[in-house]
């Protein structure tokens, strides 16, 4: 082709036909800045194309990653409504002044469930390593910020602040000095039950874990919310 450009350019010089080379110059030179701007053109098509695969690669990973958010908070949420029921159960035995029955061991144990958020956020902390520009919708890039840069650590730092301390140093004592009790593996038998019925400290423990387990509910209900709603985000941007 250069070859072919080159001696029509000499035929049109020797010939003296110089107004002729001069048109004939500035095309070739247009067609040159086309050729040029058509190769970027395809040349960017090709890096978006790379980028938009990667996007969708990181997006794919972090939609499963959601999933186990949600199925750990689901059965959190689940655990903290067990230990709500029981704790009310307890309750309601202690104002009835009703007697003891062998049922009640695993309500006293049920009392004393607490639960940790697990997030999954390996794939969130890849994606920002490379560059959370590269999820096209800012809307979108700006909800899983969201998500992982302030909700999820929030219930965490609540769970670190108030409901690990409050079972560490407040409801695990009280159990191992007032029950025959194993942690989660067995009922909690009480060592007097006539006298905890009117213990004032102890229910006064249980009102105060289950304020604390239903506000920790009322986070992992409201995070549900949002890692159920950022996933389908997520999915619908894929699509």
């Amino acid at each position: 082709m250069i070859k072919f450009f080159r001696k029509i350019r000499f035929k049109l010089i020797t010939e003296n036909k110089t107004s002729r080379y001069f048109k004939y110059a500035v095309g070739e030179i247009i067609l040159v800045v086309i050729g040029i701007l058509i190769a970027l053109q395809v040349n960017n098509w090709n890096e978006n194309r790379k980028i938009k695969k990667i996007e969708i690669k990181y997006l794919s990973e972090l939609v499963g990653a959601l999933e186990l958010d949600i199925l750990d908070l689901k059965s959190n949420i689940k655990n903290s409504q067990k230990t709500i029921e029981s704790i009310d159960l307890l309750l309601n035995h202690f104002e009835k002044n009703l007697p003891y029955n062998d049922s009640l061991g695993k309500h006293f144990t049920n009392s004393t469930l607490f639960t940790n958020l697990i997030t999954n956020s390996s794939v969130y902390e890849k994606l920002v390593s490379i560059g959370l520009d590269i999820v096209s919708n800012d809307s979108l890039q700006t909800k899983i910020v969201k998500y992982y840069d302030y909700s999820s650590p929030y219930v965490r730092k609540n769970e670190e602040v108030i409901v690990n301390p409050h079972h560490n140093l407040s409801v695990r004592p009280t159990m191992i000095k007032k029950f025959n009790y194993s942690w989660l593996l067995k009922p909690a038998i009480p060592n007097n039950y006539e006298t905890l019925k009117s213990d004032v400290t102890y229910i006064s423990l249980l009102n105060t874990t289950r304020e604390i387990i239903s506000f920790k509910q009322k986070m992992s209900k409201n995070l549900l919310d949002e890692a159920s709603i950022l996933q389908q985000n997520i999915k619908n941007h894929i699509k």
